[in-house]
């Protein structure tokens, strides 16, 4: 869905207990002093390392992903990058942009859906794309992952028609009768 319907739903909506926003367009040569190595990665908010079951090896799951500018690495990013060096707290450049490491992760399983090297903090979207009008358009649907972590008693159909309604709100090709 859209990073917009992502925001609306973490606004106003009560049911889900959180909601894991995992944007692409993360990716590119990371640069290590004179080392240079392409990784994949999507912005994430700090819910992911809630939500899912990735295990931080180094870092806070809280605050990994809160502030601006900040990456989470995984174990083998950290070795391509650093060797056997400390990785946490030091810094990496992306695309010209200089991001602190505020995390280590266990590598990813082989049979997850969702592969990633790197995850950056999606809070770094609000400074980067602040002009960009079309990140938060409502048909910008292509690039984002909205996942919503529900209580066990969760009514199903009470979420799908809160959900309803807010595309029926949002989205301009509905039409409104």
């Amino acid at each position: 869905t859209s990073l917009k319907a992502a925001k609306a739903i973490q606004e106003t909506f009560s049911v889900p207990e959180d909601v894991a926003i995992l944007k692409r367009e993360f990716d590119g040569d990371v640069k290590v002093d004179e080392k240079i190595i392409p990784l994949n990665g999507f912005l994430a908010n700090p819910s992911v390392l809630k939500t899912f079951s990735f295990e931080l090896l180094e870092g806070n799951a809280i605050t990994a992903l809160k502030e601006p500018f900040s990456v989470v690495l995984t174990e083998k990013s950290v070795k391509k990058l650093f060797g056997n060096d400390e990785a946490l707290g030091k810094v990496v450049t992306l695309k010209d942009k200089q991001y602190t490491i505020t995390g280590i992760l266990k590598d990813i399983p082989m049979f997850s859906h969702i592969k990633f090297d790197m995850l950056g903090s999606l809070s770094t979207l609000e400074i980067i794309a602040k002009d960009d009008k079309g990140e938060m358009a409502w048909d910008n649907i292509w690039n984002t992952w909205v996942y919503l972590l529900l209580p066990a008693n969760a009514d199903l159909k009470d979420l799908k028609a809160s959900l309803d309604q807010l595309s029926k709100k949002e989205d301009l090709t509905i039409k409104n009768t």
